[in-house]
């Protein structure tokens, strides 16, 4: 069942919790994303020992949008701090992908002391151009990168526009399930049909999908 907590200024962060009384670890992620993408990790860590808290950030899924406008690091990171606090936990092990991995760094950073391991993927890599040329690494990204990103150009010069054209739940989700195909953001072919349609539910939401093409950049 989903849970809910109310953190500052009336925001409300929906969860799912699974494994009560083993250790915390906090699922956090990305974008286009909500806590529907760890479905199938939850009852496999649960059983593992951990108490497994799955969270929609703000303005994602089942959480509430933010009074403040605010969808930056900084906000998301400071929600799952309230959230934890409200459980109880001081403390967490904490995972994340995209968004998600970035948001559980500036938790660690922000708030010494709170994540005491964390696991990160597919997020943002330090801009270090002088270590990547340094070690032999390409730090450009590909042609072919360039071009699956090139939602970033309309997000960042267009996103009014661009969720103006978003105008049916239908367009909203097919927007947001190409990330789960040729934007690059799962193996080709490691989300069936049915699963997507799964995935892009929540943000056929007008104002669900509103928020995440507007701050995509500033994220």
């Amino acid at each position: 069942p989903i849970e809910r907590v109310e953190i500052g200024d009336g925001l409300e962060i929906a969860f799912l919790r699974a494994g009560h009384g083993g250790f915390p670890l906090l699922l956090v992620h990305g974008w286009p994303e909500t806590k529907r993408i760890w479905w199938r990790n939850v009852e496999p860590l649960a059983a593992a020992g951990f108490e497994v808290i799955v969270p929609d950030l703000r303005g994602f899924g089942d959480s509430g949008l933010a009074a403040d406008g605010f969808y930056d690091v900084a906000a998301h990171a400071g929600d799952m701090r309230a959230l934890l606090t409200a459980l109880g936990h001081e403390r967490c092990v904490a995972c994340g992908g995209d968004l998600g991995g970035a948001v559980i760094i500036d938790l660690g950073l922000r708030h010494p002391g709170t994540v005491v391991r964390q696991v990160i993927f597919n997020s943002v890599l330090p801009l270090l151009p002088d270590a990547y040329e340094a070690a032999g690494i390409e730090a450009a990204p590909s042609r072919e990168v360039r071009m699956a990103a090139d939602y970033f150009l309309r997000q960042g010069r267009e996103p009014d526009v661009l969720a103006a054209e978003l105008d049916t739940p239908e367009r909203r989700r097919r927007y947001v399930g190409e990330f789960y195909g040729h934007r690059f953001w799962a193996t080709p072919g490691a989300f069936t049909r049915e699963e997507v349609d799964f995935m892009t539910e929540p943000f056929a939401d007008p104002d669900k999908l509103s928020q995440v093409v507007t701050n995509v950049v500033d994220n």
